[in-house]
């Protein structure tokens, strides 16, 4: 079954960019039975030669995983990066599902970086949107344009948290 050519918008903004990028159809949201399933699943990782938990996609009409982010780093000490991947997989699917994956900014909660999707443009990070914590806010811009080029298919290397 085809998914619905309709275009699911993300626009990227922060305190002085503002950029809109859409997804391709593959990636639009659909209630018809094909739609895109987010998971975490420990595959091989030839760049580091280790097994590493990813955030993956799996996208009908590819018919093929998309690694999203690839979980590497013990900085939050707090969370292994198999949890922190389940987690966010988990978080993926329930904005994908609600139809609310459209919008992604960075911001910080109590004072630590985050990246989170928001509904509208110009929303901020609140704890019911927050995606993942980041290690350092001035690169949280940087691993916001990666991570919409992975998801608008601009780039196919996937981003290491």
């Amino acid at each position: 079954m085809k998914i619905k050519s309709s275009v699911l918008s993300i626009i990227l903004f922060s305190t002085a960019t503002t950029l809109t990028l859409s997804l391709n159809p593959a990636w639009s949201q659909d209630k018809s039975g094909s739609r895109i399933n987010f998971l975490c699943k420990n595959t091989f990782d030839s760049a580091s030669s280790e097994y590493l938990p990813p955030t993956l996609a799996w996208i009908p009409e590819q018919k093929k995983h998309r690694r999203i982010i690839i979980w590497k780093s013990h900085y939050f000490r707090n969370r292994t990066p198999q949890e922190r991947c389940q987690t966010v997989s988990q978080d993926f699917q329930r904005f994908y599902d609600a139809g609310t994956l459209k919008y992604l900014t960075n911001g910080k909660l109590k004072g630590n970086p985050v990246i989170c999707v928001v509904e509208e443009a110009g929303n901020k990070c609140n704890y019911e949107n927050k995606l993942f914590q980041v290690k350092n806010y001035k690169i949280s811009e940087i691993i916001l344009y990666r991570l919409i080029a992975i998801l608008v298919s601009a780039s196919n290397e996937p981003l290491y948290q």
